[in-house]
């Protein structure tokens, strides 16, 4: 014999749990905006992450350019900046593939930009090391 229990209805018990149920359902509108908060709030971490280390570079390690890590720490504050602008205005919002497209170039360019910044950051401590 098999042991059937029906599924258990979600009933939401207070204010909370109801705008999550009603997120939860609704994937046409909130879902599409929950991305895009969470895409800001990745490019926020991601963009902290290089320049949090910068700092931890230029604290530890008093042989390092300053000027230059500050330099990388500017370049990639004014990346976030862009990065923002555009998770905030998509291209072609009236067609769904062109702004699929906007946020899969966005989020190349974030850990590109990343990626060249953390490039230049051990550049740097390499020929602070090599003196």
């Amino acid at each position: 014999m098999l042991n059937w229990r029906p599924k258990k209805v979600e009933k939401p018990n207070s204010k909370i749990e109801q705008i999550n149920l009603i997120q939860k359902n609704n994937t046409n509108y909130l879902n599409i905006m929950a991305s895009i908060k969470n895409l800001k709030k990745d490019i926020d971490y991601i963009i902290s992450l290089v320049i949090s280390d910068c700092f931890m570079v230029m604290e530890h390690n008093t042989n390092v350019n300053h000027e230059a890590v500050i330099d990388i720490v500017k370049d990639t504050l004014a990346e976030h900046y862009k990065l923002h602008t555009r998770a905030c205005h998509p291209d072609g919002k009236g067609n769904p593939k062109l702004v699929k497209q906007h946020y899969k170039k966005l989020i190349a360019d974030l850990l590109s930009t990343a990626d060249e910044s953390f490039k230049k950051l051990s550049a740097e401590v390499k020929k602070a090391v090599k003196s």
